[in-house]
């Protein structure tokens, strides 16, 4: 176990990837890069390859309802190889239980210095991170927007293609920001894609728009038949909180004026 800044690293081997990508994937807006994150570790097979403890994550810990186990919350990152889904690539795709507090900003940018420097040693050059984006409205199909790490990135990607919009919001929290400034500074490069959620349940929809987008960056071979009746379900739920939201609103306006 290696200790730096409040943080603990467990190497369970030490990968051989080919030409990496990192995928970031962690709890956040919808659960959406979480969701993500685990369809591709757990479809595909990834390997565990290290294990993230520290006391700037959020829950200090908590028991596991499976076994019932008392455990530490836990960021890791698999070795995806890329031969499993037709790319010449492979990708170190991160996932865990939770990101350290939004007011901790020590926390934030230290874990993700850290996730980019990993990347940078092992010869990788590009950062993906996976998210939500909570909006007041429920679109369905809910919409992905891309922001990238600086403006030349537009050029590798066709994002049209992948039914992407540019991005005009004016910040992104947690790791799928600030991994894409960190990206920067090391001169890599960063992509970020985030699916429009309302916020309130995992939203499995959002999670398979998502990569369905970054599956056609890649062209990529994903099989989304484990993912499909979770979204299915969620597209119903979403719908039916839809159809309500405009029968109340509905209710609201006020009523047509009478003449005497």
């Amino acid at each position: 176990m290696r200790k730096l800044n409040g943080f603990f690293f467990t190497w369970f081997f030490k990968p051989k990837p080919v030409h990496p990508i990192l995928v970031e994937g962690l709890p956040g807006i919808g659960l959406v890069g979480k969701i993500s994150a685990d369809y591709l570790i757990n479809t595909y097979d990834a390997e565990k390859f290290l294990e993230i403890h520290s006391q700037h994550f959020v829950e200090p810990g908590y028991v596991d309802e499976s076994s019932g186990v008392s455990k530490l919350p836990v960021n890791e990152l698999f070795l995806l190889k890329g031969e499993k889904i037709g790319i010449d690539r492979d990708f170190f795709v991160l996932t865990g239980d939770c990101q350290p507090s939004i007011r901790d900003t020590y926390g934030h940018f230290v874990l993700s210095y850290t996730l980019v420097k990993l990347l940078s040693d092992f010869s990788g050059d590009l950062v993906i991170t996976l998210g939500g984006l909570q909006t007041q409205s429920i679109t369905i199909p809910p919409l992905v927007y891309v922001s990238t790490s600086d403006s030349s990135v537009f050029s590798l990607f066709n994002f049209k293609k992948a039914n992407c919009l540019v991005s005009n919001f004016g910040r992104i929290y947690g790791a799928a920001g600030l991994l894409l400034a960190f990206a920067k500074i090391f001169d890599l490069k960063g992509v970020s894609l985030l699916g429009t959620t309302p916020g309130n349940l995992p939203d499995y929809y959002a999670a398979y728009t998502v990569l369905v987008s970054f599956s056609k960056l890649f062209n990529l071979s994903l099989d989304f038949s484990t993912i499909q009746e979770m979204t299915e379900k969620t597209k119903k739920i979403l719908t039916s909180f839809r159809e309500e939201f405009r029968k109340k609103k509905e209710e609201k306006k006020p009523k047509g004026t009478g003449y005497m």
